[in-house]
């Protein structure tokens, strides 16, 4: 087992550090050394002689201590294996004397003022004592009221058998059920969906649409394939690569592109934002009901796309973007309607003339074969543009002197004014979203956060991106909801301000009002390279579909009052 002192590192040091701790600093007696270490003769600071006889004694001591430590490394890996397995079993298990409890019950139990519960298998915790005292901060609210499995899963870390002792310190009961697995009909056009992680948020089953925990969105630069925000219209299309083929459409002729033929075209990769137009939209719905799914701030994400140039296939088929006389061009995916309509979206020729070194059919996600929810075998990715364009399961291309006929690029994704209501809407008066409005989001500390007694000061941290490749050039974040600002530190991208396709992450230390306690509203708005900046209220740009919100951020937080 790892040393008595462990949870006690833990928290000064985080998750990391701890787990770096142990990997290299292992708690084995035997790596006492001689006077003058291996350490001290190979970094030339060693005091002893350096006659030939001391030589070989060292050579004989290094041997020896090597063996011992070699030894030592391989039967604690095995003890820390065994009693791993041992108590990954245990933890968790139903134990008798204990009260039990139903899901429901737990699931009211998500705040310091009721208790804060998780559940691990059958196990049932309250940790409400131990929140200050997590080295992941408030990242294990996120289990509040429901399963730690799916956040676990996460972080490797928490599979160690001290930290599942730790955790049946705070136990309380059992679980007295399980949810049924859902039964699927062979009808069921849903039936053969993907398996997706259970920490993704739902916004509507039958389609699935998800977005992650926005407190994860902030931990790396490229979001996690498996934390991606997922969008789909329709059921996922199951795809044998065998017989797909993407037909592109020329003047004179369609050739059909196999996989293998696409994959072994020159490669490029490109850093990515996606977004949906409806992300933030339940900040909207506090003004007026709007139509859509109920998107937080996560419904976004930056990922690496790799595939093949757009333009390298277009011109195998005749086609010159610079001269055509074409005014859209045309994508449609592989995912259908019950009535035998494709998911399809169009972007102007102009628009396409631009872009056309940057379009790219997308094979990989992240380095890895794009997931299904993500449009495998292969999707187009437009930089800068509004994520219902980049159509999924792309099966084939081509110019029209029309836009795409389909529903959701006609009859939806347009922006009206707060005005404009579904009684006197009239979808052809207004122009399909292409490039979105510059964007930020407070991802941390989450809403509803508790931050320490007496607390000066409170670190946010969050993502800012705009459309068409306009860089951020600055993010203002405030403590007193908007009074007084401070800047932000921004991460590089590692892109050109006028082609900055990813996002940026920022973080800021910002001080609280002297002496406050009680809410306080943070706040946080970007500016972009051509000085866009995002307007102060919701009521300005809410409109009936509930896109394009990027008014200022909000997140109030609580300074408790002494104890």
């Amino acid at each position: 087992m790892f040393s008595s002192a462990a949870p006690k590192f833990i928290r000064s040091c985080g998750v990391q550090a701890w787990k770096h701790h142990h990997r290299c600093f292992p708690n084995v007696s035997v790596l006492a050394s001689p006077k003058c270490s291996v350490h001290h003769e190979s970094s030339g600071r060693e005091s002893c002689n350096n006659s030939q006889a001391r030589k070989a004694v060292h050579v004989a001591a290094a041997v020896g201590t090597a063996c011992l430590l070699g030894a030592s490394l391989y039967w604690k890996a095995q003890y820390d294996r065994h009693e791993a397995a041992e108590f990954s079993q245990e933890g968790g298990k139903f134990r008798t004397g204990l009260p039990t409890y139903t899901l429901a019950e737990v699931a009211q139990h998500k705040t310091k003022e009721t208790r804060i519960w998780v559940t691990y298998k059958n196990g049932v915790y309250d940790i409400t004592d131990y929140v200050t005292s997590h080295p992941g901060g408030t990242k294990i609210l996120l289990a509040a009221g429901g399963p730690m499995e799916p956040y676990w899963n996460l972080y490797g870390v928490h599979k160690h058998p001290g930290i599942i002792k730790i955790a049946e310190k705070y136990r309380i009961g059992n679980i007295t059920e399980r949810p049924p697995a859902e039964s699927v009909s062979v009808n069921d056009p849903y039936g053969s969906e993907p398996a997706r992680n259970p920490v993704l948020i739902p916004s509507s089953k039958k389609p699935f649409n998800a977005e992650p925990p926005a407190l994860l969105l902030v931990d790396s630069f490229l979001t996690p394939n498996e934390l991606f925000y997922v969008r789909n219209h329709l059921p996922v299309p199951q795809v044998n690569l065998k017989t797909y083929t993407l037909d592109v459409e020329g003047p004179k002729k369609v050739l059909k592109f196999t996989y293998d033929d696409l994959i072994k075209l020159p490669k490029k990769s490109v850093a990515a934002v996606v977004q949906c137009a409806g992300n933030r939209r339940s900040d909207m719905v506090d003004i007026k009901p709007v139509k859509g799914l109920n998107w937080g701030a996560a419904a976004i994400g930056n990922a690496e796309w790799s595939g093949v140039r757009l333009s390298d296939l277009l011109k195998q088929c005749g086609v010159n973007l610079d001269t055509t006389t074409k005014k859209h061009l045309v994508f449609e995916g592989m995912d259908k309607g019950p009535e035998g309509s494709v998911y399809g979206a169009s972007i102007p020729i102009e628009l396409a003339k631009s872009l056309k070194d940057e379009i790219i059919l997308a094979y990989e996600m992240n380095g890895k074969q794009i997931p299904r929810d993500h449009g495998y075998p292969v999707r187009v990715i437009i930089p800068g543009v509004v994520g219902a364009r980049q159509v999924k399961w792309l099966n084939k291309i081509y110019l029209s002197d029309e836009e795409s006929e389909c529903h959701w690029q006609r009859r939806d994704y347009k922006g009206f004014n707060s005005s404009i209501d579904w009684h006197n809407v009239d979808f052809d008066s207004s122009v399909a979203i292409m490039q979105l409005p510059v964007v930020s989001a407070i991802c941390d500390p989450p809403a509803g956060t508790e931050l320490e007694e007496g607390s000066e000061d409170v670190t946010v941290r969050g993502y800012a991106w705009s459309g068409g490749g306009r860089g951020i050039i600055r993010v203002d974040v405030s403590a007193d909801g908007g009074k007084t600002w401070h800047t932000a530190e921004l991460q590089p991208n590692g892109q050109t301000p006028y082609r900055a396709w990813a996002w940026t992450l920022w973080e800021a230390t910002v001080p609280l009002p002297e002496g406050h306690v009680g809410p306080v509203e943070l706040v946080c708005k970007a500016v972009d390279v051509s000085y866009n900046v995002q307007p102060d209220g919701v009521e300005g740009v809410w409109n009936l579909r509930g896109v394009l919100n990027n008014a200022w951020h909000r997140v109030t937080v609580t300074v408790p009052p002494p104890s």
